[in-house]
């Protein structure tokens, strides 16, 4: 049974009541999304939700204002009431979804209590029923800056889709169909959406040959190659980030072995102009009050204890208000930070306007980490994580992708000019990261900050 969540689908079962207010449907699991649309009638405005896999929260505060040209075709405003979101790959208790198992997905209003849609669903893979996909496509039109073609399914035209997109054979993003295609209608191979387009990076990679491919949902692939002639293209970076402007924040809860190892890298690679804040939230491991007492004698570190357990998010505000004016990077006290990592955060920070936040990569932090994506990567033989680290660095082209989202809180730089516009974190922006779930920035893009 393949553990990959992308390799299931689903089967519908039967929907539960939904409020006489509520119109909308629960499309299922395609290709790692869950998809749908929701809307109240009277209300023009696209609702929030929060998303529950059997009880599980996947994804808070969703705006459901994704395009879809079946529901505006219905009637139902602009069309602007769709939503997708990433399915976990496994369940509450850690393990992987099975072939043939029954899930609940539930639509709540945002931070409350009140189901507006659910519906049961079993999933499957694609070996159950090899008739789910039969799709074609066409790349229309290829430069350094933007692809456009388009993607359907054969056998359901009508469906929204998401193609992997490869830049000289290596994976680059996902693309959704859902750009309003009249043609693609009129030859009877959509119901009014299968359109993509999406902006390339190839100017940054430098001149020559480069190919960028279309890598469908069932296996398909096809393929258009552009020459880039100019040089390595690279925004305007900003003013200097001093690392004496900045201070590391570590929530502490237990976990003494993480703590430790975590002291001893901040000692030995944090220049001494970084503050370094841990906050421990009354761990009653004793422990970690000995390990962090025995770290005083770290000049640029201070220690602060919670009376009681104030939990992840309420220790990080503590943290970043404490800090005031300075730049905060929150590190999880199970990460090991390597050589020259201040360096390498403020690097990328500066590099254009307005960035808000900085993720580095890692050997396990999901889609930030090298070489494969995922959690799993083991270290060659006979390299330690201070090598590999500064491999990693030597092979690096110094680009710095704009990227939607972070991952967990392992290590993040946030930049003022974010937090002067968005508030103290709340429960429901870090409740993702509790169960180590990449964190959605929408709010970051909502102030005009990447």
């Amino acid at each position: 049974m393949n553990r990959i969540i992308s390799k299931l689908q689903f089967r519908r079962s039967e929907t539960s009541a939904t409020p006489p207010e509520i119109a909308g449907h629960i499309d299922g699991i395609r290709d790692q999304d869950i998809v749908g649309w929701i809307h109240m009638n009277g209300r023009s405005e696209p609702l929030t939700i929060d998303l529950l896999v059997d009880g599980q929260e996947v994804a808070l505060t969703i705006t459901a204002d994704d395009h879809r040209s079946d529901v505006e075709a219905a009637g139902f405003g602009d069309g602007r009431h769709g939503f997708h979101c990433t399915m976990p790959t496994t369940d509450g208790y850690g393990q992987p979804w099975q072939d043939g198992q029954s899930v609940l997905i539930e639509l709540r209003l945002a931070g409350t209590p009140q189901t507006l849609m659910q519906q049961q669903i079993t999933l499957r893979s694609p070996e159950t029923d090899a008739t789910i996909l039969d799709c074609d496509g066409r790349i229309e039109k290829l430069t350094e800056t933007y692809l456009r073609g388009w993607v359907t399914n054969r056998q359901n035209v009508s469906q929204i889709l998401r193609a992997d997109v490869l830049i000289n054979g290596t994976f680059f993003c996902k693309a959704l169909n859902d750009q309003p295609r009249d043609d693609l209608v009129r030859q009877g191979l959509s119901k009014g959406a299968g359109g993509v387009r999406i902006s390339l990076p190839l100017r940054q990679l430098g001149r020559g040959t480069h190919e960028v491919s279309l890598q469908f949902p069932d296996g398909k692939l096809i393929s258009k190659t552009v020459e880039v002639r100019g040089d390595h293209y690279r925004p305007a970076p900003t003013a200097r980030i001093a690392p004496a402007d900045c201070a590391v924040i570590v929530p502490v809860y237990n976990a003494a072995e993480d703590v430790a190892i975590c002291l001893e890298r901040l000692r030995a690679y944090t220049p001494p102009e970084v503050d370094i804040l841990f906050v421990d939230d009354a761990s009653p491991d004793p422990q970690i009050a000995r390990l962090l007492e025995q770290a005083r004698d770290i000049p640029n570190l201070r220690v602060l204890r919670n009376n009681h357990n104030l939990g992840f998010t309420g220790t990080v505000n503590r943290g970043m208000a404490e800090v005031g004016r300075k730049h905060p990077i929150l590190l999880n006290s199970d990460a090991r930070v390597t050589p020259n990592w201040i360096a390498g955060l403020l690097a990328a920070a500066r590099s254009r306007p307005r960035v808000a936040t900085v993720t580095p990569m890692s050997d396990r932090a999901g889609a930030f980490s090298a070489p494969e994506l995922g959690n799993d990567n083991g270290l060659p033989p006979g390299v330690d994580e201070i090598t590999f680290a500064r491999a990693f660095r030597r092979r690096a082209l110094g680009l710095y992708p704009q990227v939607p989202t972070g991952n967990g809180f392992a290590c993040s730089f946030i930049a003022p000019v974010w937090m002067k516009s968005v508030p103290l974190m709340s429960r429901h922006f870090l409740a993702a990261m509790a169960k180590k779930t990449i964190f959605v920035c929408e709010q970051v893009a909502r102030v005009g900050c990447i």
